[in-house]
């Protein structure tokens, strides 16, 4: 009984695998889309490589309401928009007053089978020909990247949801007024830009930043996600961080509080001025190379304990450790308080 169910069955996966074999080499393995759940359409490879292009006199805005698109948006020529997908004109394209307003026909729900084919979706190119053109940008993009470089912006709103833990958003060479950003399973990436109010509302992402410069207030409130910056400079803002890590580098630290929970909080060569606070629920943070003229209020309880350049700081009771140290002519303050994790200053 049991021989004849092996034949059975090899005899099934031998079958399956020859028709799959034949059906790959006749055109299986397709993705499809479709405009619901139950009508669907194969794709092929040129699907997305139509390309339109517009050009306008002038805009000064621009609202993204589409999903599954690429967008990039940056200095160039002309005030021109390459659209980039089906022959149907799957984007549509208005001009709205001194606005581009750039939705979708119907929304798709891709299967992708075939990896080859995965990235194949509309993309879209805008270009304005001075740094100052454009004066917004919202994008409520659902599933898709963005990427925005050499511009100045009295407001940036971005609003990406990105299921398939793919997609991007990318800010370069950007001078912006008023950023808010928010982003679930998008991994934002910032490089050399100034904002002088920013807030940030990020989930299961990554939000890393290099020689980002936030001039009056920096808002971040992430989830389940890192937070990775370097060579920047936050004024008056608040950082909370749950399950995830924290790292800072090469920074100048201003009057900011940190509220952390279950995240590792690494720092190395940063300046501090004004009182930065640092609450730590089970939390640890590590300092390294931390300048002379800044002052120290620490306290650990539960199992935490402080260590401070190289010496472990003896416990002040059996519920808690603390440590004070003040210098003359001090820039800053670090107030740390952790619960059941470490403090160490090295």
């Amino acid at each position: 009984m049991m021989k004849r169910f092996y034949k059975i069955g090899a005899a099934t996966l031998i079958i399956g695998l020859i028709l799959t074999i034949a059906g790959y080499i006749n055109g299986g393995l397709q993705p499809v889309v479709g405009t619901d759940l139950t009508n669907f359409q194969v794709l092929d490879a040129k699907t997305f490589s139509h390309t339109r292009t517009l050009s306008y006199k002038k805009f000064s805005q621009v609202e993204l309401n589409t999903g599954e698109v690429d967008y990039r948006i940056h200095r160039g020529n002309k005030y021109q928009i390459k659209v980039n997908d089906t022959k149907e004109h799957l984007l549509v394209v208005n001009k709205v007053k001194d606005k581009i307003v750039i939705g979708q026909r119907h929304q798709t729900y891709p299967i992708t089978i075939d990896w080859k084919f995965y990235k194949q979706r509309p993309e879209v190119e805008i270009t304005v020909p001075t740094k100052a053109a454009l004066t917004k940008i919202e994008d409520n993009n659902t599933q898709g990247s963005l990427k925005v470089s050499d511009l100045n912006l009295k407001k940036l709103i971005v609003d990406i949801a990105d299921y398939n833990e793919q997609d991007d958003l990318q800010l370069h060479n950007l001078q912006v007024e008023r950023a808010q950003i928010s982003t679930d399973m998008s991994d934002t990436d910032i490089d050399n830009c100034t904002f002088n109010n920013s807030k940030f509302d990020l989930d299961n992402c990554v939000l890393e930043m290099n020689k980002l410069v936030v001039k009056k207030k920096l808002v971040a409130n992430i989830v389940g996600g890192d937070f990775e910056t370097y060579s920047s400079e936050f004024h008056h803002g608040k950082i909370s961080d749950s399950d995830g890590e924290v790292l800072i580098n090469k920074s100048i630290v201003d009057t900011m509080k940190f509220s952390l929970d279950q995240v590792d909080l690494n720092m190395s060569r940063n300046k501090f001025t004004g009182k930065n606070t640092f609450g730590l629920k089970q939390s640890s943070l590590i300092m390294k190379h931390n300048p002379a003229n800044i002052n120290y209020d620490l306290l650990t309880t539960g199992e935490g304990q402080i260590k401070f350049r190289g010496k472990k700081v003896h416990r002040s009771s059996a519920n808690y450790t603390k440590f004070n140290k003040k210098v003359a002519n001090s820039v800053g303050t670090i107030k740390a308080e952790a619960s059941d994790d470490d403090i160490v200053i090295k």
